[in-house]
């Protein structure tokens, strides 16, 4: 997974659920986890949801540039059908809360990306930043 504009490059894994119900994320930082109950790369239908920390044990990781990425930004998913180009159409900071990104995880309708990680102010008492950074893309080209 690349967004060429913010100078990302990093791996992709396969992730699923936490015993809570939460998507897992990958420990490093500089590791990005496809929810693999999420469409695929390829699909042409559903939300293609990756998840990131923005920071972790080793250090502050790529997905903590996203909430600067620019709508418009090429975002390129790579896997074993090849390339795959989306177009950057927004980035949200939604406050962190229950049921805050079910409508990010979307299994019918035109495909799209979504890249989710943390942001907003780190709160000491809770070990946890309140809010998420949240960027959708569309598919650019069939």
């Amino acid at each position: 997974m690349a967004v060429p504009s913010l100078g990302v490059d990093m791996p992709v894994v396969p992730v699923g659920l936490e015993p809570t119900g939460d998507v897992t994320i990958p420990s490093e930082s500089h590791i990005a986890g496809w929810y693999r109950y999420s469409s695929g790369a390829s699909d042409a239908t559903g939300s293609i949801v990756l998840v990131a920390h923005v920071d972790a044990w080793d250090g502050i990781g790529p997905f903590s540039r996203l909430k600067d990425v620019a709508p418009g930004a090429e975002v390129v998913l790579s896997g074993p059908s090849g390339l795959r180009s989306f177009r950057v159409d927004g980035v949200a900071q939604p406050q962190k809360g229950p049921g805050s990104l079910k409508d990010f995880f979307v299994e019918t309708g035109p495909a799209k990306l979504v890249l989710i990680t943390c942001g907003g102010v780190f709160d000491d008492a809770t070990g946890h930043y309140r809010d998420n950074v949240i960027v959708t893309a569309t598919p650019i080209g069939p």
